[in-house]
């Protein structure tokens, strides 16, 4: 019996120092400056960019730059129960055809209902040349979750018409 005791103090004894080891790692690399750098404002001439932000960071991103263009690739269904303002309707379908008049050199903000359609679009947009590209982490649900804006019912607008 004593020792099957010691085995189990043992097995405790690691298991804790395993989850030790793991709670290290886990602050070292959430307190890294990649970790905590905020996403940048403006791509520097040449410069590629292809992030996920959070609402909270595409809000700001969208109140510093006025030219950013923010891309709902929903379906015209979708879009009209909610969006986000000033957001134009360009549906992933659309977007995978090359069905839009988006330019290489615009900065582009994605977004679908909850991350997945718009994450595929800005890999799209990427592979096609586009300089920056942004995608909304968690989709406009997550914009509503966080209690920001949307604009309910209109009739959807393509960028450029």
């Amino acid at each position: 019996m004593q020792y099957g005791k010691q085995l189990f103090n043992r097995l405790i004894a690691g298991t804790l120092f395993g989850v030790r080891i793991g709670i290290i790692v886990l602050v070292c690399i959430c307190s890294s400056p990649y970790c905590l750098a905020a996403p940048p404002l403006q791509a520097a001439k040449g410069e590629v960019i292809f992030q996920t932000l959070s609402p909270a960071q595409a809000s700001q991103l969208m109140k510093k730059r006025k030219e950013l263009i923010v891309i709902d690739v929903r379906t015209p269904q979708e879009q009209k129960k909610y969006h986000i303002a000033g957001s134009y309707l360009v549906p992933l379908a659309d977007l995978i055809r090359g069905k839009h008049k988006l330019s290489k050199d615009q900065a582009v903000l994605l977004y679908c209902a909850v991350g997945g359609r718009s994450a595929l679009a800005a890999n799209i947009l990427n592979n096609q040349g586009f300089q920056e590209v942004y995608n909304l982490a968690g989709g406009i649900e997550s914009w509503l979750s966080r209690g920001l804006a949307v604009e309910i019912s209109r009739e959807p607008v393509s960028p450029h018409q």
